[in-house]
């Protein structure tokens, strides 16, 4: 966390329930079409962070796809907004995560997943290395080119969500897929790019089983 202290800009304080909000609102087309009902839409579109229930209701919500994700989910936390450049978006770390995992090649690291990303696109998923791609893989790699080749002007681009210790670096927990898009659309066009987070900062992430503690 250290060395990137100085390249993350922070915008201001957050709370968690506005994360967990932001969180659902990422996720909410997962839901079953049976639970998304006016009355929870109104719970993202006009939220309270003051009403408890509000705030229970979405984390129950998050929690029907995102279970122990959110269970597990370290109480003292230190939250902020905050706004980073896509290069140094590059240096943080993807969760322990089976795709992840894979594609980071065991190293957890988003710039090398995203290197991994930009030869499939080139060379197809007929590279040898990637003959023995399982289902949720291929689901994951073309979520992502959805992504890119939709264009800058058809995605609204939410923060993605990130946790760290003081002396580690940051872990995606939320928005790989559009980071990673973000990572190549800025590769291949040239651009200077940002994006916004919710960073998590604080000592019980170590313990959180998602988070790379490197």
């Amino acid at each position: 966390m250290a060395e990137l202290k100085g390249r993350i800009k922070m915008i201001r304080s957050a709370s968690e329930p506005e994360v967990i909000a932001e969180f659902l609102r990422s996720e909410y087309y997962i839901l079953p079409a049976k639970l998304k009902r006016k009355k929870y839409e109104l719970l993202l579109n006009n939220p309270d962070f003051m009403d408890e229930y509000q705030n229970k209701k979405r984390k129950d919500l998050l929690r029907i796809i995102r279970g122990d994700m959110v269970d597990t989910l370290p109480a003292n936390i230190d939250w902020r907004l905050v706004k980073l450049s896509i290069d140094t978006l590059k240096e943080v770390n993807v969760m322990d995560y089976p795709t992840w995992n894979y594609l980071s090649e065991e190293k957890h690291s988003l710039k090398v997943a995203v290197f991994n990303i930009k030869k499939i696109k080139k060379d197809g998923f007929s590279n040898a290395v990637f003959l023995s791609l399982e289902k949720e893989l291929n689901v994951t790699v073309r979520k992502i080119f959805d992504i890119i080749s939709n264009g800058l002007s058809l995605i609204e681009f939410r923060p993605i969500l990130m946790v760290a210790s003081e002396n580690t670096t940051p872990t995606l927990i939320e928005g790989a897929h559009r980071a990673s898009a973000l990572c190549i659309i800025q590769d291949d066009n040239g651009l200077d790019m940002y994006i916004h987070a919710y960073l998590g900062i604080g000592n019980e992430v170590k313990k959180y089983k998602w988070v790379i503690n490197i």
